[in-house]
């Protein structure tokens, strides 16, 4: 799946990743800048004793957020070559501290909130298939669907910035208690945005067959 062909395209897709990364770096700073100073105060008891698995997956999962947006340019513009073969390996790297510190951190969770745990486990875990399927789809030289496992893997990581939108969403509408709504958003901010994106890409790769 590439852009149709043109520079109107490229621009509009430009557009629309700039606004992303800019709307990623604001809510970094406002999530993660309490964790640039290293002290246990900022990080809260809970957090700073877990602070070996917690800091790899935050640098993790903000470097692949960076990452995926330049490779999202690169392979839906068609520009392959050494850069994005490179940037790829860094955003399996990345993808990898993310998905194994977020797992460990909600096995470690799992007593005390099982509902909210299980939802970034099996976050972690399906962060994790869609990313390795996409290198083994590269690796066998089979194009559009390492775009397509890509593009499902980047919206996982999106999650961060899903999950803030839809936690302003459910509290505008008021659905359910609050004491709910983290364990909710825990799931929907994943499935959600991958089932959305799912159905584009059948309906993508739908249209195509039937040209």
């Amino acid at each position: 799946m590439l852009l149709p062909p043109g520079k109107l395209s490229e621009w509009l897709l430009g557009v629309v990743l700039a606004l992303l990364a800019g709307l990623i770096a604001w809510l970094l700073r406002r999530a993660a800048v309490q964790f640039l100073s290293y002290d246990p105060l900022r990080y809260g008891e809970h957090l700073w004793q877990r602070r070996l698995i917690f800091l790899p997956h935050l640098i993790g999962a903000a470097l692949a957020l960076f990452l995926g947006l330049t490779q999202l340019w690169l392979g839906l513009t068609g520009r392959h070559g050494g850069i994005h073969r490179w940037l790829g390996r860094l955003y399996l790297v990345a993808v990898g501290a993310g998905c194994v510190g977020g797992c460990l951190l909600a096995v470690m969770s799992m007593s005390r909130a099982l509902v909210w745990a299980s939802g970034f486990f099996f976050m972690g875990c399906a962060w994790a298939t869609t990313t390795g399927l996409a290198f083994i789809a590269i690796r066998q030289r089979a194009i559009r669907e390492h775009r397509e496992w890509m593009l499902r893997s980047y919206g996982i990581a999106l999650s961060f910035v899903s999950f803030r939108v839809f936690s302003k969403l459910l509290d505008l509408w008021r659905l359910g208690p609050p004491e709910q709504r983290a364990p909710a958003l825990a799931w929907i901010s994943w499935v959600v945005p991958l089932l959305v994106l799912e159905l584009f890409l059948q309906w993508t790769r739908l249209r195509s067959l039937k040209r």
